[in-house]
């Protein structure tokens, strides 16, 4: 399993760390198919800049509000600001699944030598504490075994060609991991993981229907799920009505595309059934072919079996939850719904004579 190794200028191109290429990640985490991992120094660096970020947009709004105060114009409101490096720090590790790595355990005499000697990370003008702290963390993982991917922009990290620096190169000689630097991660993403996309966009379309198979598979969504008499389609209102069993064929269809609110995408599925019922119905009624019928009275007893479709709606939650909601039930051949239950005949006649 790969380790994806997220630097502070990654970080940096999604303030929130909800965008599109952290929600891929984290669903490919969650499945298990790749680790990720921040260093502790990213997330202060990270907030840090942050900090300086808010500062600067204060100072022009402060400039716009005098502007508008001179115009006879009531000014905006400032907003509310959150403590930013609690919120990345609660996304990253409860929401994206991601964790934050402690400060490497590495010799102050080594990183002097090499920032007077200008060792990368260093740089030639003797700065990259910052860098060679990440760049410990890396090699301390390559160190376990691992297959590190450094996803930074900083170009410290990369020689002509995308490969190592040789000084960086020579850390990794008697490493039994490895370690490659991208630059890029949504196309890494894309060349990496098994969801055949393009955009990533529809990469995040793959993950969800994949999450939604595991749901599938541990019986999740279909608890309590079950059609109403009306869905059935019985052309007269029956006297009772009861679900019997429900076998599920594991499979279903993506009705459309994904509807994207600020805080969740919609999906809807629809998913085969094969339904088993009794119901009463009163004498006269039509009993389908293959159903079983037995005459008491002036009704009839029936038990009967129908392949139905379930549509759900999921909302996956961009803080990476999801909630389910049962929309419709309908026959797959096409049936119209019926009447419902007479009202006041509710369960009249036990089921079991």
């Amino acid at each position: 399993m790969k380790t994806v190794l997220l630097d502070t200028t990654e970080l940096r191109r999604d303030w929130t760390l909800t965008g599109l290429a952290m929600r891929l990640l984290s669903h490919a985490r969650w499945q298990n198919l790749l680790e990720v991992k921040v260093p502790i120094v990213c997330l202060e660096e990270l907030s840090a800049h942050h900090a300086r970020q808010v500062a600067e947009a204060n100072e022009l709004l402060s400039r716009s509000s005098t502007m508008f105060r001179r115009l006879g114009l009531t000014p905006p409101e400032p907003p509310t600001i959150q403590d930013y490096r609690a919120y990345a720090e609660e996304r990253l590790e409860d929401k994206l699944g991601f964790d934050l790595l402690p400060l490497p355990e590495v010799s102050h005499v080594d990183l002097v030598r090499r920032a007077v000697a200008r060792i990368p990370p260093f740089d030639q003008k003797g700065s990259g504490y910052r860098d060679s702290l990440v760049w410990a963390n890396a090699v301390a993982l390559a160190r376990q075994g691992r297959e590190v991917i450094l996803v930074t922009a900083d170009r410290i990290f990369q020689a002509e060609g995308g490969e190592l620096p040789a000084a960086l190169a020579a850390d990794l000689l008697a490493v039994e991991g490895t370690v490659t630097v991208v630059d890029d991660l949504t196309r890494w993403l894309l060349a990496s993981l098994p969801w055949k996309a393009t955009k990533i966009a529809a990469a995040v379309a793959q993950a969800q229907d994949n999450e939604f198979r595991h749901l599938l598979d541990s019986g999740a969504v279909q608890d309590g799920m079950e059609p109403t008499a009306e869905q059935c389609g019985f052309d007269r209102a029956p006297y009772s009505f009861r679900v019997d069993d429900i076998e599920w064929a594991y499979e279903f269809d993506r009705v459309g595309p994904s509807r994207t609110a600020p805080k969740a995408d919609l999906v809807e599925y629809d998913m085969r059934a094969h339904v088993s019922f009794t119901v009463w119905l009163p004498e006269g009624s039509y009993v389908e072919e293959g159903w079983t019928a037995m005459r008491l009275g002036d009704r009839l007893a029936v038990d009967g079996e129908l392949e139905m479709i379930a549509r759900v709606a999921l909302f996956f939650e961009h803080d990476m939850g999801m909630q389910i909601d049962d929309l419709d039930w309908r026959r797959s051949d096409g049936g119209r719904p019926g009447p419902g239950v007479m009202a006041s005949q509710q369960d009249p006649i036990p089921f079991d004579l």
